[in-house]
């Protein structure tokens, strides 16, 4: 009986109250009371607060438990009801409903029941609206991932790279971009911009270029190459602004290429910042923690993919050099052909030391590598140093005053002629009593990296000739440009064991749920994926209980594989889950998966499922109401052996209108069992016989021929669920060779046999 009415919703940033729908107002309402405050002394905000419902009787008691009506005189209601909008008392507020009436009144526990069940149901919608919204959104990130991970990986150009970022971010994730290249001092070098709208591109190089980012920066992009840690801003205030500005046209720049709220992320590889990647959104535009999770993987991939290209570019490059040392001195082929079967800086260092450098009579050979400190030098291989010189020496400060640690330094080649000349330059080893009396101490630099270097030492004293220095060099570049590939090859394969692991951690997360532990019932499940399938398949099983005591199951195969078949089934299971909580029989919830599934999912995505509620009637005995779309019809395994076929089939879900569907009521008494499985199980294949051929008529048959399945079911009447799954899981893979070609869902309900 309400004359007026409006429906109040918290928006993103749960601070404020916005009126999205409302009925009986004029637009002055509208315009006075569109958005307000949850802490402000208004009905809707206290009842969204409070949770309870607020009631004002007559416009003297709204306006003296709420004088700010006084000066609103554009509600004329005499009486309203503000309703907090929840499912239930442990569900959180969303909102809040207001009703209006045109005459005073008072509110009895019946209005209350009645409006508190409106508002009930109004939160019931719409949560099972955002719910098909963030279904949506979740496929639309993935849609994106795949196509971000194809254009990422299609070329091996750093720099047509960081263009695909750029182009790749905007829109989709925010409404410009920056993707900004660590230089090798660690500052911002290179930079790529992309802008929803090109008008805006100059402005922002020239506010790269007036302004450029340094490591120095307490926030901001030179902040996160210094740091590797991300700045996430979900709203940017304009006062922020102004103090970021470093003067009035750095802020006229900022507000031309809209700074409302924004993201600046790390593009990392192995713990090492190489770049950022900096989203910004015009104003209006809230980030919240989807697009952090999106954005973070973005900058994941990025950095990737930014980091192979590098890689590949830094390979190639070492291989021409290699190729240019190997054309300057047939006699480093040998050297060069042992390098390319090292894989560890340990192996490099054991064939320049047994390979190349014999040749030129130096008794002693020594190479030490940088520490991943960068600041001492780590022996890492040696022949004929003596015992105590190796542990003296074993390691060195690279800011010693020592040959070798100056040619690290200086990348340049340091000569000692004599003993005489070791003493004279170098006071710490002056009188060194060694075998060499000349040594020769040469960089290894790769890319323009030290990355160590090699101490020759020969027992005459001599001068180097220039063909000699040309050697060392050649010697230093090939070995340092080893070590480098095989650092890098040991950093690769460590960080692909990493994914590897993180693959693993992800499909055991996206693995077949636990079944619930109901009394009065047996449950078992089998879940096996199809051999050689790394992508996740659309098999799956669940088991929950619903609100009034009974338990609801449900069997299913989503088509396809990968992302979007695991999105599917997502949306399938958290449908079925959402939908059996408000809904009554597996008629109407089976509607409502079939409805999500056209809304949200591409039309050449299927499904087929049994559904059904069960019911614990006492005695041992179990009410069984299912229906089936599409599905590989259920079996029932009565305790005497007998096998019932359950027909109860219609459409596929999510391809066409399901029309009437008939649900099939089963008993099941003390020992009876319903086994549920995917088409797995019926489509496995035998092996083919030698030389036969796959194709042909009659060599291959499927487990479903000649009544395997009915028969296995039927020698396990009497064993337990447990055992029922597992013998008929066994028989199938057993057929099938043990290489089951589809994945395999078993799900058994069983009746205990002595209750």
């Amino acid at each position: 009986g309400a004359d007026t009415g409006s429906l109040c919703l918290l928006d993103a940033t749960g601070k404020q109250l916005e009126i999205v729908a409302q009925a009986g107002y004029s637009n002055e309402v509208q315009d006075a009371w569109g958005l307000f405050p949850l802490d402000a002394p208004l009905p809707a905000s206290d009842a969204v607060r409070t949770r309870r419902q607020v009631f004002l009787t007559s416009p003297d008691d709204r306006d003296t438990r709420y004088p700010v009506f006084r000066d609103t005189p554009v509600v004329d209601d005499e009486a309203t009801a503000s309703v907090p909008i929840a499912v239930d008392d442990s569900s959180p507020v969303l909102g809040a409903l207001i009703m209006g009436f045109a005459s005073a009144r008072e509110f009895d526990v019946d209005d209350a029941s009645a409006l508190a069940f409106i508002a009930s149901q109004c939160a019931a919608a719409l949560q099972r609206a955002d719910a098909q919204a963030a279904a949506g959104r979740a496929q639309e990130r993935l849609r994106f991932l795949a196509e971000a991970s194809a254009a990422l990986g299609s070329s091996l150009d750093w720099r047509a790279t960081l263009t695909k970022v750029a182009s790749l971010a905007v829109p989709r994730v925010a409404d410009w971009c920056a993707v900004i290249l660590a230089g090798e001092s660690g500052e911002p070098a290179d930079l790529v911009i992309a802008h929803r709208d090109p008008a805006h591109l100059q402005q922002g190089r020239e506010l790269f270029r007036k302004y450029a980012p340094t490591a120095a920066d307490p926030v901001g992009i030179g902040a996160v190459l210094r740091t590797g840690q991300p700045e996430v801003y979900p709203d940017i205030p304009a006062d922020m602004l102004e103090q970021y500005a470093r003067d009035k046209e750095h802020l006229a720049l900022m507000n031309e290429l809209g700074f409302g709220s924004g993201m600046t992320l790390p593009l990392q590889v192995n713990d090492r910042v190489i770049g950022v990647l900096a989203l910004v959104n015009a104003p209006g535009r809230i980030v919240d923690d989807a697009d952090v999770a999106l954005g973070t993987e973005l900058a994941r991939r990025a950095a990737a993919a930014v980091e192979r290209s590098r890689l590949f570019d830094a390979e190639r490059r070492a291989r021409r050099e290699a190729e240019r040392a190997v054309d300057r001195l047939a006699r480093l082929q040998g050297l060069a052909n042992a390098l390319a079967l090292a894989v560890t800086p340990e192996d490099v260092a054991e064939v320049v030391l047994t390979e190349a450098i014999p040749e030129l009579g130096a008794g002693l050979r020594a190479i030490w590598v940088l520490d991943d400190d960068g600041a001492s030098l780590r022996l890492l291989r040696q022949h004929t140093l003596e015992h105590g010189l190796a542990e003296q020496y074993h390691s060195m400060p690279l800011d010693a005053n020592l040959p070798l640690p100056e040619a690290v330094r200086t990348h340049q080649l340091v000569e000692i002629n004599s003993w005489e000349d070791r003493d004279a330059r170098y006071e710490q080893i002056r009188g060194l009593e060694a075998d060499s009396r000349a040594w020769a101490a040469i960089p290894l630099v790769a890319e323009g990296r030290p990355l160590g270097g090699i101490v020759l030492g020969f027992q005459e004293e001599r001068q180097f000739t220039d063909n000699e220095r040309r050697f060392f060099a050649a010697v230093g570049d090939q070995c340092a440009q080893a070590i480098r590939r095989c650092q890098l090859f040991v950093a690769e394969r460590d960080a692909r064991e990493r994914l590897e692991d993180v693959a693993e951690t992800l499909r055991k997360g996206l693995s077949p749920p636990a079944l619930p532990d109901v009394s009065g019932l047996e449950l078992a499940a089998c879940y096996r994926p199809a051999v050689e399938d790394i992508e996740l398949g659309g098999d799956f099983y669940d088991v929950f209980g619903l609100p009034d005591g009974r338990w609801a199951f449900m069997v299913g195969d989503v088509c396809g594989r990968g992302a979007d078949a695991t999105a599917t089934t997502a949306l399938v299971r958290h449908t079925a889950r959402a939908e059996a909580r408000h809904l009554t029989g597996p008629r109407e919830v089976v509607r409502a998966i079939n409805e999500a599934m056209s809304e949200t999912t591409d039309p050449e995505r299927f499904c087929t499922a049994v559904y059904g509620e069960l019911t614990l009637i006492g005695n041992g005995e179990v009410q069984v109401d299912l229906l089936s779309a599409g599905h590989p019809e259920p079996r029932v395994v009565r305790g005497d052996g007998t096998v019932e076929i359950v027909s109860t089939t219609t459409g596929m879900l999510g391809v066409f209108g399901l029309g009437e569907l008939a649900v099939e009521h089963v008993r099941l008494r003390a020992g009876d069992a319903m086994v549920m499985f995917t088409d797995g199980v019926l489509e496995a294949r035998a092996p083919s016989p030698p030389g036969a051929d796959d194709d042909a008529d009659g060599v291959r048959g499927f487990f479903e021929d000649a009544g395997r399945v009915d028969a296995i079911l039927a020698a396990n009447a009497t064993a337990g669920a447990e055992a029922i799954a597992t013998a008929l899981e066994s028989a199938v893979t057993e057929y099938a060779g043990g290489q089951v070609l589809d994945d395999i869902a078993i799900l058994v309900l069983r009746a205990p046999a002595n209750p």
